[in-house]
């Protein structure tokens, strides 16, 4: 039913995210020299984007 769809897609995108963070946070790591963990910026804004 919806409610079962809506919340697999809720649990979908939470593993979405925690996948991302990962990659993008050992990127952002790979790259603290510049001192711009924009990686994780992406992240947000991603967040905020979908919760619009």
């Amino acid at each position: 039913d919806a409610i079962t769809n809506a919340n697999k897609e809720f649990s979908d995108n939470v593993e979405f995210e925690k996948d991302m963070e990962k990659c993008l946070g050992s990127w952002t790591h790979a790259t603290a020299n510049t001192k711009i963990p924009w990686g994780m910026d992406i992240v947000v804004a991603l967040k905020r984007f979908r919760n619009q």
